[in-house]
């Protein structure tokens, strides 16, 4: 299971639980469109349009050399940098704990939180690097996005999301 999406260990006869898993791409996207969604978003495109680097880390809030996550950018935008047990998921027993704790500290539904955690934390492979395989039986390397083209796709994974200027 990511990050993202419903939660799949409901009991097999809880069908109150079934449904609102079937429901969850609904409503985060119905959240996204709404007042509170958009206006997090816009305040996630302006942060990351200010950010000075122009660079988001992966798996964690912030990391000891200053770097930042698209959601912990807006927490030191904010003036309210993370603590210590909200800075990676593996501070936390479980995702969704860590996803619940974060949107409380940013004040953020949870399913925003995850939307957006999961959108900057799944690695992307750009292409292969050229040149033949290491052998008959691997394939060709592969390279990964740097974090400036993290912060790029961010960008415009909010700006696809963004319905007009607030």
């Amino acid at each position: 299971m990511s990050r993202s999406g419903y939660r799949d260990d409901y009991e097999p006869d809880d069908t109150a639980s079934f449904l609102r898993s079937c429901a969850y791409p609904y409503n985060v996207e119905r959240h996204m469109g709404g007042r509170a969604g958009q206006a997090f978003l816009w305040e996630l495109y302006l942060t990351l349009t200010d950010l000075p680097s122009q660079e988001l880390v992966e798996d964690t809030m912030q990391d000891a050399h200053g770097g930042v996550c698209a959601l912990g950018a807006v927490g030191v935008r904010r003036g309210r940098p993370f603590p210590e047990d909200l800075r990676t998921p593996d501070d936390c027993d479980d995702e969704w704990d860590f996803a619940e704790g974060v949107a409380a500290h940013l004040g953020i539904k949870d399913m925003m939180a995850r939307e957006v955690m999961d959108e900057n934390d799944s690695t992307r492979v750009i292409g292969e690097i050229p040149g033949p395989p290491q052998t008959i039986w691997s394939s060709r390397p592969q390279r990964y996005e740097t974090d400036h083209e993290r912060w790029a796709r961010m960008r415009r994974w909010c700006v696809r999301r963004l319905r007009g200027i607030p």
